[in-house]
């Protein structure tokens, strides 16, 4: 049957039944004619790779460049050997080894012309990218891909593929209305081509976006779908990847016996492909079901079992999930100030990555500007330099010249009008993005710090009271855990506009952590500061009116400190979070004031 088949007929055969390659490739006494030996280590890398089997396409694609004059004889094969093996790296656990390999494939392929290599490889740096956490470059590369596929549909990536990937870089970023039409593009287009072992997959996207939005009936039929597709074309891996998200729904549904046993058949298929992403990731589920049961040595093996798997360096939304999750084992041991010391320095790592990815976007934007401005400045000295030439021409044309030369500088000092208007409005973005947290609109740890400590001095030199507020809504992990991370995003949302609209004009308010603000109140006293901070606790419970969310209840703790008999900047904030501890203390949802007498405990 080898003997029957072109290159063209393998390749394919790689994406719709990889398992059947495998065979008719390994079974064979010879490589078929029709191949090489590159050839025939191509497509078992492939398609081990389909089958999310990191190990083998890695040794497959290494195999096949073992032989060192390939890279002379056939770049092309040479390169998507590269290929293969970069995506297999990002399969194990490891895609910042793939980066040069992607990056040098896409350079070769633009100096050659080869748009089939190019698309491939934009498309794998893209996946790699992803990986790392860099949504931006995966964005763009995927982008370009897509453009390029879709001019030439007869390449070997379709752009329906690039659309799936590009539909994972919005679910990544919790932009789930964003991903779902890229991946019911690539459900048609795997549908009408009869791709299975992709059909699969895109349902498994497809689902898990619809169910992240929050309709988990079409959610768990989409993913039921995905996983009976997988077991016909013996994808198990697929089986293991759509009975995780399954138990996902049924633990959201409080069923936590079926997902446990879910989660669990899953986890054999992960161990049995050596499949680290998902290795990880569903150990920290077991974990937390075994929380939810009060199985603290169970809860301990799952975690032990996850931290195996992670590398805090290319997976540090992973680690903190980790560490997050120990804090909660330790609190169930009663081990409570060890937990309140982990869960304290888990944030402040969060922390430094949101302000690490901040200023990484930021100073991505500054390059996209720099880029701009050096173009529109060469465009306008090329401009001047055909005036300059015109000018010379046209000397016993005088009138006319004239005439052209007055046009001519008008359109320059348009432009020069528009590019420093345009400048001044990039400059003003920059500022805004570097001061302001993303999610809610309001001032960022960083900005309202700094804001504080200017407050503060003013206040000192000009003997005025100031008082200040810490926020923190009342058991806002419940609200992520039972509602979905978007919920709780929502109501970060809404909390801080009702912030914004209830205090006044002259006072600043900032997140200064997950689910924490602080307000300055300038020239406040603390029986003024007291009304404003009571009327807004009263506000926030109306906020669960704004969300059709049966159960869903919002409620805030506030802890109020004055400048009075303070010596400092960090024991004025000190005397606040002491004051919102006692307000957690005594219930929850109320407004306390900081007892200078009990400051020193």
């Amino acid at each position: 049957m080898a003997n029957e088949l072109s290159l063209p007929e393998y390749s394919k055969l790689a994406k719709t039944d990889p398992q059947v390659l495998i065979e008719l490739l390994t079974n064979a006494n010879t490589v078929p004619s029709v191949l090489s030996a590159a050839d025939n280590a191509l497509l078992l890398s492939t398609a081990y790779y389909a089958l999310s089997q990191a190990q083998p396409a890695i040794e497959y694609a290494e195999a096949g460049l073992a032989d060192s004059a390939l890279q002379q004889q056939n770049p092309i094969v040479f390169h998507q050997l590269k290929l293969a093996r970069a995506v297999a790296y990002d399969l194990a656990g490891t895609p910042a080894k793939g980066l040069v390999d992607a990056s040098n494939a896409i350079t070769w392929a633009q100096n050659n012309q080869q748009t089939g290599v190019l698309v491939g490889a934009l498309f794998s740096r893209g996946a790699l990218y992803i990986s790392l956490v860099n949504y931006l470059d995966a964005l763009r590369d995927l982008n370009l891909a897509y453009q390029l596929a879709e001019q030439q549909p007869d390449l070997d990536t379709h752009k329906a593929e690039v659309a799936g990937m590009i539909a994972l870089v919005y679910e990544y970023r919790r932009e789930d209305a964003l991903a779902i039409p890229y991946f019911t593009e690539a459900v048609a287009y795997q549908r009408a081509e009869k791709n299975w072992l992709e059909l699969s997959v895109a349902l498994y996207g497809l689902g898990r976006a619809i169910k992240n939005t929050g309709d988990l009936k079409q959610g768990l039929a989409l993913l039921t779908e995905s996983a009976t597709i997988a077991r016909q074309v013996d994808d198990f891996q697929g089986i293991a990847y759509a009975e995780k998200e399954i138990a996902g729904i049924e633990l959201i549904q409080g069923q936590n016996a079926n997902a446990k046993q879910l989660f669990q058949s899953a986890l054999q298929i992960f161990n049995q492909g050596d499949n680290r992403y998902m290795q990880l990731d569903t150990n920290l589920s077991l974990a937390k079901i075994a929380l939810l049961e009060q199985d603290a040595k169970q809860a301990a093996q799952h975690l032990q079992q996850a931290e195996h798997f992670v590398n805090p360096e290319t997976m540090p939304i992973q680690a903190l999930a980790i560490e997050s999750t120990k804090a909660e084992l330790l609190a169930l041991n009663g081990e409570y100030k060890q937990a309140y010391q982990l869960l304290s320095a888990n944030q402040q790592r969060k922390q430094r990555l949101d302000n690490q990815q901040s200023a990484e976007q930021l100073h991505q934007l500054r390059v996209k500007y720099d880029v701009e401005a050096q173009q529109a400045e060469n465009k306008l000295l090329a401009q001047q330099n055909t005036l300059q030439q015109i000018q010379n021409a046209a000397q016993n044309q005088q009138k006319w010249s004239l005439i052209l030369l007055l046009v001519l500088s008008s359109a320059l000092i348009f432009l020069l009008l528009m590019l420093f208007l345009r400048a001044r409005k990039n400059k003003r973005y920059l500022e805004l993005l570097a001061e302001t947290d993303g999610l809610t609109g309001v001032y960022n740890r960083r900005k309202i710090m700094e804001l504080f400590q200017q407050q503060f001095e003013l206040a000192q030199r000009s003997d005025q009271a100031l008082s200040i507020a810490i926020l923190d809504l009342d058991w806002f992990k419940q609200i992520n855990d039972q509602f979905g991370h978007q919920t709780g995003d929502e109501v970060l949302w809404r909390f801080a506009s009702l912030c914004k609209q209830q205090l006044r004009k002259s006072d600043l308010i900032g997140r200064i952590g997950g689910e924490e603000f602080i307000v300055i109140f300038p020239c406040t006293d603390l029986a003024a500061a007291e009304q404003l901070a009571k009327r807004l606790c009263a506000k926030t419970r109306e906020l669960e009116t704004m969300m059709p969310k049966p159960g869903l209840s919002v409620s805030v703790s506030i802890g109020l400190a004055c400048n009075q008999q303070l010596l400092s900047g960090t024991e004025f904030i000190a005397a606040a979070d002491k004051a919102l501890y006692l307000a957690k203390q005594a219930g929850r949802d109320q407004v306390k004031l900081a007892d200078y007498r009990k400051l020193s405990v």
